[in-house]
């Protein structure tokens, strides 16, 4: 408490306010810090509120919560508690605890009190008393370990010495009777908020007792009728008000300045208690205050709490044992991604990127490393799907399992890497559906028409009900529906394959082939690839064979294998222009290809997807790979997800090619077509390639005929793929083109 009011008749302590910050807070003030505030300090308008009803015993409490921060009084959780009153303040949020130490505290309550006194002399005090009690707080938030310190301050006016108390305080009921008790009760329940600060209780007023506004006070007092300056005593105690009668009294006093009379006023300070299931103001005070008439023209200002020691300074709070675990890890997880948005991506989106829900299909080495990646960038929603078990070669290169999953015969990889995602963080909505993927060559078993259509229904509610699509597949032709699928809804579809030290990445173009583009052999000057037969396909020519030409079990980076030009030469494209696929871009063409023009994964074939299982040794049954090629070409796979969910037309956005001065829109930088990378030299290339019009998988005959057969026409792909060399044309292109002249023309390129 406060020390005594100087050379008063009766000496008397106010009951300084006691912060009481709810768990609430703490969660709320973290948040704003991390993703609101971040580098500023404030100070950040804030709001408490105090009560004239706590339970004897208790402090004068100044209560904050989740709603501090809304300024707004309508949202403020007092406002709807009865007998409560607005504190008006403000909040720092220092960025380290040395900055905290350094704030000028002194400085701070001054200024907070220079604007409390400021209200006086404007005389707005008395249309507003709210003014009257402010606050303003210091919080250090370690968003890391959950530790809180944390210095509020109630600026209240030092009293001149003209201010005195004439007795001690006497209880409401022994100096007015019952029903005026009564009707007090009732007049101050119908108050607004905003007006229990501070009030007159006239008590001969014509039709009974009646509140008015504190601005009434002089016309009341000339009239000689019997009143009270009524205030919201948030104090418990018998024979001591609280704060808010300081600077109540610091006003009265101010108004009165210049005065000689001395002058009388009866102070209530209204508190009320549920007595029977009904509010009563039997513990309400009424003191004789004195007033002389020297006044305080420059006051002082004391304010600052005591922390538990009874000293001034800080308290703190360590929350990290008490709070919910599964809370924290979700506050936790998304930490370092709001402090992106601190100082290096101001503009980042974190909202679009957790509300997208990824479907992965495959569930392998790719698939773990790129569930990995999400969970990393806070995407909240992920499906695996996979047929596969896991077995004893898996945990080490497959980062979700361990040896316990291998046992038995071994779990399926698709519910092992859902639960594992759970594991690792309990607020992922991860789900694994075991699912086979029809595939087109491979047929379908007599009797298992009705299954294998299940599959593909089941498959296509997935592509439906997901955001983004993920290519992770140990086979190339497994990849086929799911990117027809994709392209016939418009999903954004990103692929991801492995050779031993190659990979690509790539995403499938966006929207309707409104152009007929290139149907020439040479796609996107790509190094020599690996055919089926283990034969180099020269010059960048598409696979003539319908096998996979790569031995990895994770599925080939299409042709291309290794780089055969340099990263600054020019990509042919489909349509005849030149696109940069490196270094500063010295093309005379367009710098970018729009979503619409960009191809898919089959794109480069000039067959129709086969078995290209058939006849496979053991090395090219399995992923064969260098270990670390699959975390580089899943963390690509994620990260251009992300930059283009940044980007201004998501999914639909051109593609970069990596040219130095080519616009970046998204914050996060470029968003190319494809990375292809060979780690035998760390090389990397980011060609964009257009849309193939005879591709086997996304081109508008293909798409119109599954749009309109659907089942059927799938069906059909699967028993027979040469379907699809019909239906696009290839098998007439096949007819057409002299082959001989084709290799022989590559062959000399090449060496």
């Amino acid at each position: 408490m406060s020390e005594a009011t100087k050379d008063s008749a009766y000496p008397v302590q106010f009951v300084p306010f006691s912060s009481a910050l709810d768990g609430t807070f703490w969660s709320e003030i973290s948040r704003r810090k991390l993703e609101v505030v971040r580098l500023e300090e404030g100070p950040v308008p804030a709001q408490a509120w105090y009560a004239c009803d706590s339970a004897v015993g208790l402090p004068a409490l100044a209560n904050l919560d989740h709603t501090a921060f809304d300024v707004s009084s309508s949202h403020l959780t007092g406002a709807n508690v009865p007998g409560s009153c607005q504190l008006r303040g403000s909040i720092r949020l220092p960025n380290s605890l040395e900055a905290m130490k350094k704030l000028d505290k002194t400085a701070l309550l001054e200024a907070a009190g220079q604007n409390i006194w400021d209200a006086i002399e404007s005389e707005s005090a008395l249309s507003d008393p709210g003014t009257l009690n402010a606050f303003i707080g210091i919080v250090y938030v370690d968003l890391k370990s959950y530790k809180f310190w944390y210095w509020f301050a109630f600026p209240a006016v030092c009293l001149p010495d003209a201010v005195v108390f004439a007795g001690p305080p006497v209880k409401l009921p022994d100096v007015m009777k019952d029903d005026l008790v009564s009707q007090l009760d009732g007049a101050y329940g119908q108050l607004k908020p905003a007006d229990r600060a501070a009030f007159l209780v006239d008590a001969d007023s014509p039709g009974g007792l009646e509140i008015l506004p504190l601005s009434k006070l002089n016309e009341v007092y000339e009239s000689g009728r019997r009143f009270y300056v009524g205030y919201t005593d948030p104090s418990t105690s018998e024979q001591h008000p609280g704060w808010p009668l300081r600077n109540l009294l610091g006003m009265l006093s101010r108004c009165w300045r210049g005065s000689k009379e001395r002058k009388v006023l009866p102070l209530l300070a209204y508190r009320r208690q549920a007595r029977k299931g009904q509010l009563w103001s039997s513990r309400s005070l009424v003191f004789s205050v004195r007033f002389g008439g020297d006044a305080v023209e420059r006051p002082r200002f004391v304010g600052w709490e005591r922390n538990a020691a009874g000293q001034l300074g800080p308290r703190m709070v360590n929350l990290s044992g008490n709070m919910d675990p599964k809370r924290v890890a979700e506050t936790a997880v998304g930490l370092n991604l709001q402090l992106m948005r601190w100082r290096l991506a101001p503009t980042l989106n974190l909202e679009v990127i957790a509300n997208t829900r990824c479907l992965l299909l495959g569930a392998g080495t790719l698939g773990c490393n790129v569930a990995r990646s999400l969970m990393g960038w806070g995407v909240r929603t992920i499906t695996f799907v996979d047929a596969g078990r896991v077995s004893y070669s898996n945990p080490v290169r497959q980062s979700l399992y361990t040896l316990s999953d291998c046992e038995n015969g071994g779990r399926h990889k698709a519910d092992a890497a859902a639960d594992a995602l759970k594991r690792v963080f309990p607020a992922m909505d991860a789900h694994g559906v075991v699912l086979s993927i029809p595939m087109p060559g491979h047929g379908v078993p007599s009797g298992s028409e009705d299954t294998v259509r299940k599959q593909v229904e089941q498959l296509e509610q997935l592509v439906a009900e997901h955001d983004a699509i993920f290519l992770l597949l140990d086979t190339r032709e497994a990849r086929w529906l799911p990117t027809l699928m994709a392209c016939a809804r418009g999903k954004l579809a990103i692929n991801a394959a492995l050779g031993f030290d190659t990979f690509l990445v790539m995403r499938h173009g966006v929207g309707e082939r409104s152009e007929v583009v290139s149907d020439k052999l040479s796609r996107c000057g790509e190094g020599p690839s690996t055919s089926g037969d283990g034969k180099f396909v020269p010059g960048g020519m598409p696979s003539t064979s319908g096998k996979s030409p790569s031995t990895s079990g994770e599925g080939p980076p299409a042709s291309g294998d290794g780089p055969s030009r340099s990263t600054k030469e020019l990509a042919t494209s489909g349509n005849g222009q030149s696109v940069s696929i490196g270094g500063p871009s010295t093309s005379s063409g367009e710098a970018q290809l729009s979503a619409d023009q960009l191809g898919c994964y089959f794109c480069n074939d000039v067959v129709g997807p086969a078995d290209s299982t058939r006849d496979r040794t053991l090395d090219q049954q399995c992923t064969v790979t260098r270990p670390g090629v699959s975390m580089m070409a899943g963390a690509l796979a994620v990260e251009l997800l992300v930059g283009l969910l940044q980007h201004p037309e998501k999914g639909r956005a051109p593609a970069g090619t990596g040219s130095w001065d080519a616009p970046c829109e998204s914050p996060l930088g470029m968003v190319p077509h494809q990375i292809r990378g060979f780690i035998g030299r760390h090389h990397y290339m980011t060609p964009a390639c257009t849309a193939f019009s005879m591709c086997t998988a996304c081109s508008p005959a293909v798409v119109s005929q599954y749009n309109a057969d659907g089942w059927e026409f799938v069906v059909r792909v699967l028993r027979d793929a040469s379907y699809l060399e019909e239906l696009t044309g290839l098998s007439r292109l096949h007819a057409e083109t002299d082959l001989d002249q084709v290799w022989a023309l590559s062959d000399s390129e090449g060496d």
